[in-house]
Parts: C-alpha cells; sequence; structure tokens
C-alpha cells in the first residue's frame, strides 16, 4: 500500500494498523509496524481473508490523530490445491 506524504516539517514518522474488521478509531488497535516512507508491503497474511487498513502520521511532539477512516484489502486464495493420487 503506498499514501501521500505528510507535509508537516515536523513528521516523526507513519504507524501502520491493521485489523480484521472495519475500525474508525486506532486507541485499541496495535501498529503493525512504524515506518518513515509512504510505502508498506504486508506480509504474513491468511488465504481468503479480507483486512482492513490506516495510516496515522506522528509527529516530533508525539501527536498523533487517532480517528481515521480504515481501508480495505483482500487477499486472494494463496493455498495451492491438494492433489491426491
Amino acid at each position: 500500500m503506498s499514501w501521500s506524504a505528510n507535509i508537516e516539517s515536523d513528521l516523526q514518522f507513519y504507524k501502520i494498523y491493521r485489523s480484521i474488521s472495519v475500525f474508525s478509531h486506532v486507541s485499541s488497535l496495535t501498529p503493525i509496524n512504524i515506518i518513515s516512507n509512504t510505502d508498506y508491503l504486508d506480509t504474513n497474511l491468511e488465504s481468503e481473508t479480507t483486512y482492513y487498513y490506516a495510516v496515522t502520521a506522528v509527529d516530533d511532539a508525539d501527536n498523533e490523530n487517532k480517528n481515521v477512516v480504515s481501508a480495505v484489502g483482500s487477499v486472494a486464495d494463496i493455498n495451492p490445491p491438494v492433489i491426491a493420487i
């Protein structure tokens, strides 16, 4: 996933959140990663599962807007077929 860069001069980093249900606030969630760039590749996902994501910006004073709009992403069937002979 990728997003537009925060233009504030005091940007410290981004926090990435993920859930299996839609959410609009990140207070009860733990970030899956903290990064400084504007793209992220999520790994170790479950086949045929829908995930919801949000990214927040954190400034030098540790301010973070915890109200978010989560975006949805789905994982295709990544399991190989089982063939019995």
